[in-house]
């Protein structure tokens, strides 16, 4: 295998030098080594000396078991032992790195630049690793590099159409030709299509019209948008200039809601004092009451006295003038004087407290409560009227 060139697939082969090979008990050698110099290397034998097998074992060594001829059994050294191993060894370099493989008839395994462990060890795990590095397939192989000895006899033999038609075959030709044969296939769908596209196609002429309308619709709108960014910075503008106002007017109005809040709050406390009020104002009208009740029961009392105190006077007093011969004794109700009167005046004193109760007397709470919101309801008409202008 000497310098890489183009395999069928289209791709590049990889450059690949030999080495050397060595063959135990495969087909007729027992025990065969050859180290491959630089240059051409020739092997010269009768026939059935084993010449193609030593490229045949090549071959296996790559791709194992499906590239020598017959079964496992019958690669094996027809004198060997029944048991006997069969072992091929190809070393090579390819793309910078050396490799060795070792291939028997159940086992196989790769090295890579002289490393003492192996990069692979199985059958499939060599074979598709050496495929994807040599970039061509087992059939790639024999089509291109590799002719038996029987081939070329017939070769020889062969008319010259006769022996293009073979070469193309080993070759792989043929698959050049099926591939020709796709890509005009494909080639003439391609036209098919591309003729039912341009079918399908406006014409061209209103096409172009219709380009010109878009480009003239597109100038339109690019002129009614730089029209509406002037808009906008005159607008903006004139925002910047009434901001200042702007910013005054709501901190004016936080401060008008923050006093309408308090507002709210103190009218919500007047109208709790005021509650508040009338009933202290009860509960004042009730002690006045019981008061005056009070008052009016010690003056009952004290009139109640003076009149049994002059009564048991005036009745001591006439016991005398009887046992003394006096005259007619003074009717009690006409020596009560004063104390007579002093019911008249508890009465003529409750009368005068009741009045005092009804003028209005327990009424300052709610007046001073009044006077208290005055100031808010003020500064609230303050701000109103501020905000208005």
């Amino acid at each position: 295998m000497g310098a890489g060139g183009r395999r069928p697939g289209g791709g590049r082969t990889a450059l690949v030098r030999l080495n050397r090979i060595a063959l135990a008990n495969f087909r007729q050698h027992a025990d065969t080594r050859i180290d491959f110099d630089a240059g051409l290397t020739g092997i010269i034998g009768p026939n059935g000396s084993g010449k193609t097998t030593i490229l045949e074992a090549l071959a296996w060594a790559i791709y194992g078991n499906t590239a020598a001829r017959g079964t496992r059994e019958s690669i094996r050294f027809n004198r060997a032992a029944p048991r006997a191993t069969v072992r091929v060894e190809l070393d090579f370099e390819m793309a910078g790195h050396r490799y060795r493989v070792v291939r028997g008839l159940t086992n196989a395994e790769l090295y890579l630049d002289g490393a003492a462990t192996p990069i692979a060890n199985s059958i499939s795990g060599v074979t598709e690793i050496l495929t994807r590095k040599l970039g061509m397939t087992r059939d790639e192989f024999f089509n291109t590099y590799f002719t038996g000895q029987k081939d070329l006899s017939v070769m020889a033999a062969m008319k010259p159409t006769e022996r293009g038609q073979f070469l193309s075959h080993v070759l792989g030709y043929e698959r050049l030709r099926d591939a020709q044969k796709l890509a005009r296939l494909h080639l003439t769908e391609l036209r098919s299509q591309i003729t039912g596209i341009q079918q399908g196609m406006p014409d061209a002429e209103q096409v172009a019209k219709q380009l010109d309308d878009a480009r003239r619709r597109l100038a339109s709108t690019l002129r009614a948008a730089q029209a509406a960014r002037e808009v906008r910075t005159r607008a903006q503008a004139a925002f910047e200039r009434v901001r200042p106002r702007w910013e005054l007017v709501q901190r004016e109005r936080d401060a008008l809601q923050a006093l309408l809040a308090e507002l709210r709050g103190a009218e919500g406390e007047e109208a709790g004092l005021a509650r508040d009020a009338e009933r202290l104002a009860r509960e004042l009208g009730g002690i006045a009451s019981a008061k005056a009740e009070r008052e009016a029961l010690a003056v009952f009392q004290e009139a109640q006295l003076g009149r049994d105190t002059v009564q048991h006077a005036a009745a001591s007093g006439d016991a005398v003038r009887r046992r003394g011969g006096g005259g007619d004794p003074q009717p009690v109700a006409d020596r009560q004087g004063p104390a007579g009167a002093r019911p008249r005046r508890f009465s003529n004193r409750l009368s005068g407290d009741r009045r005092h109760r009804a003028g209005g007397g327990v009424a300052f709470p709610r007046a001073a409560t009044r006077c208290g919101c005055r100031g808010f309801r003020t500064r609230t008409g303050e701000l109103k009227s501020n905000f208005s202008t």
